[in-house]
């Protein structure tokens, strides 16, 4: 869960006080970055996806984050970064810390998007792919991979379709393997 707007401003002055400076991995900063910095965004999607930085620099559009809600009992759900790219839409989640749920909750996310693109796309043939990228500060999966990518597959293997997929990075991996390097 988020922390709140109140804990966040105390977490700044403490920064502040101490000459330093707030860390990306909180979710306002993250999106601040993601929104403001058209390169680094391309850059980064670019290197994730495989996706050509120029397309992404030329057709990003970006989207709602707010999920329509389907029933009385659902509660809002919003993304943290959601764009689309030309034949591609993709949605950043970044998750700070792991909790019960939470793959749950991005998997709710996902097929959000994909039932919105089902309802706006005029044939399935010319569906977007849709990419959801988690970007965790926490040891998501027993691997020691620092990128991990799923695809929905049978027992042999054999891919039940190429239009979506998930990405996970893996935060606390990288940093320990910078952290060694450095020493």
């Amino acid at each position: 869960m988020p922390i709140t707007k109140k804990r966040f401003e105390e977490i700044v002055k403490k920064l502040k006080r101490k000459g330093e400076i707030v860390p990306a991995t909180y979710d306002c900063i993250f999106k601040a970055i993601m929104k403001k910095c058209p390169k680094y965004r391309a850059d980064l999607t670019s290197r994730l996806t495989g996706i050509p930085k120029k397309l992404i620099l030329n057709t990003y559009k970006e989207m709602n984050t707010e999920y329509v809600i389907d029933n009385v009992l659902e509660r809002g759900k919003v993304s943290d970064i959601l764009f689309a790219v030309k034949g591609y839409v993709l949605n950043y989640e970044f998750n700070n810390r792991k909790w019960d749920g939470l793959i749950e909750r991005n998997d709710a996310y996902l097929g959000k998007v994909k039932n919105d693109l089902i309802r706006r796309t005029k044939s399935y043939a010319s569906l977007p792919k849709v990419i959801q990228i988690n970007i965790n500060n926490f040891y998501c999966f027993l691997s020691k991979e620092n990128l991990l990518e799923f695809k929905s597959r049978d027992k042999y293997g054999i891919i039940e379709s190429d239009k979506w997929g998930k990405i996970y990075v893996n935060l606390k991996l990288i940093r320990e393997k910078y952290d060694r390097g450095l020493k």
